[in-house]
């Protein structure tokens, strides 16, 4: 699974922005807010996006982008994790 997450970000590019913008706090929320699916979730803790084959599906990073964004605007805890169990 890391060797995925490696490959799926080696290009710098998720979604429509490229990751090495977000260098400031500012930016990073900008962007999440860009990529990020509105989730409804609000159980702090771990949370299954999908299997391992979605570590290349856009729509699987707009979901932990959107947990990021939540966890940022309320200070939560989510721990977004793929997996095929």
């Amino acid at each position: 699974m890391e060797q995925g997450i490696h490959h799926a970000l080696q290009n710098k590019q998720v979604g429509h922005f490229n990751i090495m913008d977000s260098l400031d706090q500012e930016t990073a929320i900008v962007n999440l807010e860009n990529l990020a699916l509105k989730s409804d979730h609000s159980d702090e803790g771990p949370v299954r996006i999908g299997a391992i084959s979605d570590l290349e599906n856009e729509e699987s990073w707009g979901k932990v982008a959107g947990l990021y964004l939540i966890a940022f605007q309320s200070d939560s805890r989510f721990y977004p994790y793929f997996s095929d169990i």
